[in-house]
């Protein structure tokens, strides 16, 4: 699939109308112009080359500034004509300029609509680069800069990432501001000491109290 047409040229296409498309009044209701107006930006990305039936992308509609100007009477075998054109491009949107036209080339609503890309499986933002996308129906969404990726894996005795080890030092020895700690190790490893018993060891004191007389 070649490149399509430059995306700063104005595309036009023809959009026909239903006979479900128009209110009682028998003029043609204002929430179908928004849906030929998303009818004429998929023309005008299949015209460029940027086609996203098949790719993880998706177009959202982030801003759209819509003006009626004349009423489209009941016919509900007519057609109108949708004009497309790249007005505005950032990094993370682009803009769209669209009139909605009779055949005779009476604008009967202009509209700019602002959009993004998102990718769908994970609902993150995506770079507008549409120029990336030209030919090449189908493209798998690359991830974008500014996702935030999942932190790393560890273990529970495992310490966080970036945080220090503080390793405790050794309380100097006689040193009264430091008391040294025991050392529990060598403590549990000692052999315990069986206290000396005298050879002949002095009678207790007796506890009964003397008679006195």
């Amino acid at each position: 699939m070649n490149a399509g047409a430059p995306l700063e040229q104005p595309h036009t296409c023809e959009v026909t109308l239903r006979a479900n498309d128009f209110d009682w009044a028998g003029h043609l209701n204002n929430s179908v112009y928004v849906q030929l107006l998303e009818s004429g930006r998929w023309e005008w990305g299949l015209a460029c080359g940027v086609d996203l039936r098949e790719s993880t992308l998706v177009a959202v509609v982030l801003q759209l500034h819509l003006d009626y100007l004349r009423p489209v009477e009941w016919n509900p075998v007519g057609r109108l004509r949708v004009r497309t054109s790249l007005a505005e491009r950032s990094a993370y949107s682009f803009t769209l300029a669209q009139d909605v036209e009779r055949l005779d080339g009476t604008v009967v609503a202009s509209g700019r609509v602002r959009l993004g890309l998102v990718d769908r499986d994970t609902q993150r933002i995506h770079r507008a680069n549409l120029e990336a996308m030209l030919g090449t129906p189908g493209a798998p969404a690359t991830p974008s800069p500014r996702a935030r990726t999942a932190p790393p894996t560890r273990t529970a005795n495992e310490p966080p990432t970036g945080t220090p080890t503080v390793t405790p030092k050794a309380a100097p020895v006689g040193d009264p501001t430091h008391p040294r700690t025991p050392d529990v190790a060598a403590a549990a490893s000692a052999t315990p000491v069986t206290p000396a018993i005298p050879a002949n060891p002095e009678p207790a004191a007796s506890a009964t109290p003397e008679r006195v007389g």
